[in-house]
């Protein structure tokens, strides 16, 4: 049989990924999100420097996180896969 592809379309790779199988896909994304989490380490102290400068409009009694705490947090939020 010297073109079994033509013959069986199942055997065709998957043509909406660039990843053969699922472990390698895995490995990228993992790859990618530990160099996002260290980048975003060597950038968080400055990052939290700067949010602790922004003054809180709350009610002091009312307060159960700090602004920056919860400044931070959101940006994580906003900015994770």
């Amino acid at each position: 049989m010297p073109n079994p592809e033509k013959l069986h379309p199942n055997t065709y790779p998957n043509a909406k990924s660039a990843f053969q199988d699922r472990k390698e896909e895995e490995a990228a994304r993992q790859h990618d999100v530990e160099n996002m989490v260290a980048t975003l380490l060597t950038q968080l102290p400055d990052l939290i420097a700067r949010f602790a400068r922004i003054p809180d409009p709350r009610q002091t009694r009312k307060k159960k996180h700090q602004i920056t705490l919860l400044l931070v947090y959101g940006t994580l939020l906003f900015l994770w896969p």
